[in-house]
């Protein structure tokens, strides 16, 4: 469970989803790394900020209410390395704390948010870190520990926040599962790397609860996969249209997510008010909370 966290307001139960299971296929098998997730079924946990080149950003107008309260902490790590920090209103859409902190040692190619202070990211050689958070209340600050030389050419990771690490892998898009143990995991807290199976080529991809995954297209489709075990997943398109230009989504928990589109950087938070049943019916767009500056290479 994350140690602070917002909260939709009265979220509701997820229902089992019944949906046409996908074919799976084999690939090498991926090496296993470090990753504990920490993002709750119920709690909006850390995610990506959006954060300008100025250090400023542009805010929209916003949605009265969201339907959700408390905060979000949102990471992300511009093209530079540079780690960054956004703490978003989740009733409001309003950011109410925002930090550039330290670049990092390593050149990043994906990151996922664990939780308020723990970040796990790969590198462009294939190493896998932890960042861990030490203030991001006055300022942004962080120590960096590697956890794997190589083995982790993952292109995308996403936590699911109850104990899994998601990351897509090799030109059949693969998509591996790793459990994970403790708030601060070492490479011998990862296990069982699991294939679930060549998915989609997505252009970006988060979880939104446990198992449960959703990822945009070049064409702007939403498209839903639930894992369930080695060689098996559930697949489904949520949303047809309205994902165009999206190239980074992350998830705050219980279905509340953020979409950033590339062109201007804006990012709107989404909503999916039951993540289990996927079917993109119930979700729906509640604010925006940066018409520009979110221009991070990865949240």
């Amino acid at each position: 469970m994350p140690r602070t966290a917002a909260r939709p307001a009265a979220p509701r139960p997820a229902a089992r989803p019944a949906t046409p299971r996908g074919s799976a296929s084999s690939s090498p098998r991926v090496a296993a790394a470090a990753l504990a997730a920490a993002l709750a079924a119920t709690a909006l946990a850390a995610v990506a900020p959006a954060d300008a080149a100025s250090g400023r950003s542009t805010t929209a107008p916003r949605a009265t209410s969201t339907g959700c309260q408390g905060k979000a902490f949102l990471y992300g790590i511009r093209a530079d390395a540079t780690l960054t920090f956004t703490a978003v209103n989740a009733g409001t859409n309003e950011q109410t704390r925002k930090f550039a902190g330290p670049k990092l040692p390593f050149t990043p190619r994906a990151m996922a948010t664990l939780d308020q202070d723990t970040i796990l990211a790969t590198s462009t050689t294939g190493a896998l870190y932890r960042i861990d958070v030490t203030d991001n209340a006055t300022r942004l600050a962080a120590t960096t520990t590697r956890l794997a030389s190589s083995g982790w050419t993952h292109d995308k990771l996403a936590a699911d926040g109850v104990g899994h690490l998601f990351g897509t892998i090799g030109s059949n898009n693969m998509l591996m599962r790793y459990d994970v143990a403790g708030s601060r995991p070492t490479a011998a807290s990862i296990t069982r790397p699991t294939r679930i199976g060549a998915i989609y080529t997505l252009t970006s991809m988060t979880a939104t609860g446990g198992g449960q995954l959703v990822g945009t297209t070049e064409s702007g489709k939403l498209l839903g996969y639930k894992a369930i075990g080695e060689g098996r997943f559930e697949a489904r398109t949520l949303l047809t249209s309205g994902f165009t230009g999206v190239d980074r989504v992350t998830s705050a928990g219980s279905g509340v997510f953020y979409a950033r589109t590339a062109a201007g950087g804006a990012l709107t938070t989404r909503r999916d008010a039951n993540v289990g049943d996927q079917s993109g019916a119930d979700i729906s767009t509640v604010g925006v909370v940066a018409s520009s500056g979110w221009t991070q290479k990865l949240l």
